[in-house]
């Protein structure tokens, strides 16, 4: 398009998304850089929990009354901010027990540690450390610490914590990080978090015992109340007191039997917010501020670049349109339709990039599959002799798509820019890393870069990554050097920037092969992948000389005591950017190997329930397989998995309906050890299973010259209420501490379905998603 008058021609800001080296900000930023054995990347650190209690003696306002406080869940986009409560503390002592750090007391209350919050009023804040995106922690984690500071669930406001890793870190992660993700949140705060709250609860009944001239022996905590002889004494009016008294060193935890919300039903917060509409996400925040919004438009294609861009602004002011890089065009203005407008009268035009379809992609991966050894990932025994002489072997070769996250609340990001430093509001997997690709990219200090947690509106994975918060920056400081006023300026990618620019789950290509025994049981197994490697993408020195763990992980399921192992893996890099996707690794491999076992057992004669069990000597795993069996039929198939430290077994059951195969049943058997809310538990497989049935059943991202062919909703499908199965879902009762439950569902939903697909019509599927030949046979 020529340019008028009052055209605008956009100099492009040369701000680029950060590389994956860019990325590796640990260590220069002070964090604990990511140090040990590739192998072992995936593996959760089990070491104990160590815990610092920060007990400053900061002022609380309390004037609001107990009537006209906010709804906890209603302050759930806001933040404390870090450096007002630094301000505010008193004298810090260092004492010996979890790296303690006491203040002194104020008669008004004030923090009791770094989790909690009491005012004078009985009202307790707790702080949840990582964002939610569903899974269910802005419940579940200050709930733990409420039951063992014995505070009654009503009194309980909760707000997220400020990005401080050193007081928040999560102890399952190898880096310690405050973030969220690999299902390690409930597992990493359980231990911490309880402490806190003992120790909170004996604070109180020893401020108690003091005022009385008691012992503390003779006191005890109830309902937000500490009793003794009769007499009582409210948690808000020992609030200032107790904030002074020493912090205990080994507080007592609760045995199982004491606890009155761990374990329980309690009512969620969130839950009438988001039933009336009113529960905050990102597009709510701006600290109360009117903000611009913008709308962008990223390279149709990998590797294409911006080669013009014209504009002719209606007033010659706004909309404003830029360019960002020369990857993205954005465009900015009152309100988000004016400004997504501007982009599709823009006179934009791209130049490069990759070509590739999804068959080209397909036929590299399965001619590296054949052509190459790749990288040895483990190996036991000798396989390969074992094959070779072995009168019956199976081989079978499985392919799995490139899958979209598909999250319900599009990618966006507030941000404010000052010149010196930021302020954004993002709705986050991880702020700590985001925190430092900020600084690493706009050149600013973390103590410069205020960030503000969000809920999310779905995540898998998707929200781990920083490039929309690094555009919307971007925004911020061009209207800033503009001259224009520091308004924070709102970006929303639309629902096909969201969809065609993902950062996919990469396809693979797996070869898997077997030997039988004269008993029908595997005496070997074999796997052997090609695909994209997540970690070579953004931490290449992680898989210099390994095999990646996100891509290979599962593709043997340690379950099984087969003698002769071997699993090795080819890397061949995908023309669109990858990510961590439910499950991970899970999510295609637990297809490709519960699905050979299932080849396995009916080559061998064997029930492949049956099989299963006799193959895994693990209690639980057994009782998995057998819970998740009850009600089997002819049409049944089966899947059992030991994944983020809890274990799962997945039957589906299929009826034919209208000339087709579909799940009429599904149930799921779940040892996550101590479920911490069960109904949170259940509501978290349920989803996994209907996100796991969506991605089989229509889950596929195509490329055509480059470019993603899938855009919104009507050819990325999703299940709906009125096609999803019956599902049952049974929590087997453990003794064990809680693990991970987020991803737990989602991955043998493939492997049970088409595993009932063979039992019912004798057709096997080894390439997913499914196709209606596969479900009309």
């Amino acid at each position: 398009m020529s340019s008028g008058t009052s055209s605008v021609t956009a100099r492009p800001l040369r701000v680029k998304l950060a590389t994956a080296e860019q990325f590796i900000t640990y260590e220069r930023r002070g964090c604990p850089t990511l140090s040990c054995d590739s192998r072992r990347w995936s593996s959760v650190c089990r070491s104990a929990f160590f815990i610092r209690f920060i007990i400053r003696g900061a002022m609380l306002k309390t004037n609001a009354s107990s009537a006209g406080r906010t709804d906890p869940a209603a302050q759930s986009c806001l933040s404390l901010n870090r450096r007002e409560l630094l301000a505010a503390a008193g004298a810090l002592l260092a004492a010996p027990a979890f790296g303690l750090r006491v203040a002194s007391a104020r008669e008004s209350g004030g923090p009791l540690n770094a989790w909690v919050t009491l005012d004078e009023q009985g009202a307790v804040t707790i702080l949840c450390p990582v964002g939610d995106m569903g899974q269910g922690i802005l419940h579940s984690l200050p709930l733990m610490l409420a039951d063992e500071m014995e505070v009654a669930w009503g009194d309980v406001q909760v707000r997220y914590a400020p990005l401080d890793p050193g007081a928040y870190g999560n102890a399952a992660r190898l880096d310690r990080g405050q973030g969220s993700g690999n299902s390690v949140s409930i597992m990493g705060y359980h231990k911490g978090l309880r402490q806190a709250g003992a120790a909170a609860r004996e604070m109180l009944v020893a401020a108690a015992a003091e005022e009385w001239g008691v012992p503390a022996s003779d006191c005890y905590a109830e309902q937000s109340q500490v009793w003794c002889n009769g007499r009582s004494l409210s948690y808000g009016e020992l609030a200032g007191k107790a904030a002074g008294m020493p912090v205990p060193e080994e507080p007592r935890l609760k045995s199982r039997e004491e606890f009155r919300l761990i374990g329980k039903h309690a009512p969620r917060k969130d839950s009438a917010p988001k039933v009336m509409g009113t529960f905050p996400f990102m597009a709510d925040s701006a600290g109360g501020e009117p903000a611009l919004h913008a709308a962008v438009l990223n390279a149709p294609r990998r590797g294409a670049r911006l080669k013009s861009l014209a504009y002719e602004s209606p007033d010659g002011a706004w909309p404003k349109v830029m360019a960002i890089g020369d990857e993205a065009v954005a465009a900015v203005a009152e309100d988000y339709w004016t400004a997504s407008s501007a982009l599709e009268q823009a006179d934009i035009v791209w130049e490069g990039g990759d070509t590739s379809s999804t068959e080209s992609v397909f036929e590299e991966l399965r001619g590296a599959l054949a052509a190459e050894d790749g990288r040895n990932w483990f190996e036991a025994g000798d396989p390969e002799s074992v094959l070779a002489t072995a009168e019956r072997t199976l081989d079978a070769t499985y392919e799995a798509p490139i899958l979209a996250h598909a999250n319900m609340e599009p990618l966006g990001a507030t941000a404010r820019y000052s010149g010196e430093g930021c302020e954004m509001w993002v709705p986050s997997q991880n702020l700590q890393r985001l925190q430092a690709d900020i600084g690493n990219i706009f050149g600013l200090e973390p103590e410069n870069v205020l960030l503000h947690h969000c809920n999310m509106g779905g995540a898998f994975g998707r929200r781990i990554e920083s490039e929309v918060a690094v555009q919307a920056l971007s925004i911020a400081k061009a209207l800033h050097e503009q001259g224009l006023p520091d308004r924070p300026v709102r970006l929303v990618w639309s629902r096909e920037q969201d969809m065609r620019h993902d950062c996919y789950r990469p396809p693979y290509v797996a070869r898997l092969r077997a030997a039988l025994d004269d008993s029908g049981r595997p005496s070997t197994w074999t796997a052997k992948s090609a695909g994209h490697s997540l970690l070579a993408e953004r931490w290449p020195w992680m898989v210099e000389e390994s095999a990646d763990p996100s891509s290979v992980g599962a593709l043997f399921n340690d379950l099984y005591a087969v003698p002769n192992r071997r699993v090795d893996y080819v890397m061949r890099q995908m023309p669109v950017r990858g990510g961590f996707w439910r499950s991970v690794a899970s999510s295609m491999n637990s297809f490709f190997a519960e699905s050979f076992l299932d080849e396995v057992a009916h080559a061998g004669g064997r029930n492949p329930v049956e099989l299963r069990a006799e193959l895994t000597t693990d209690p639980r795993a057994l009782k998995v397989l057998e819970t998740a069996a009850e009600g089997w039929t002819a049409q049944s198939g089966i899947a059992v998995a030991k994944l983020f430290s809890s274990y799962i077994g997945t039957q589906v059951e299929l009826e034919r309906k209208d000339g087709a195969w579909r799940a009429r049943r599904v149930r799921a058997a779940v040892d996550c050890g101590l479920a911490v809310d069960p109904d949170n538990v259940e509501a978290q497989i349920e989803g996994a299973i209907i996100y796991g049935l969506s991605a089989l059943l229509f889950g596929e991202i195509n490329l055509e010259d480059g470019a993603v062919a899938e855009g919104n909703f009507d050819r990325y499908r999703m299940l709906t209420l009125a096609t999803t199965p019956t599902i049952e879902v049974e929590l087997i009762t453990s003794d064990h501490p809680p693990t991970g439950i987020g991803e737990l569902g989602t991955p043998l939903v493939a492997p049970a379905f088409c595993n009932a697909l063979f039992a019912a019509t004798g057709r096997r599927v080894r390439k997913l998603p499914l196709r209606n030949d596969d479900l009309k046979a």
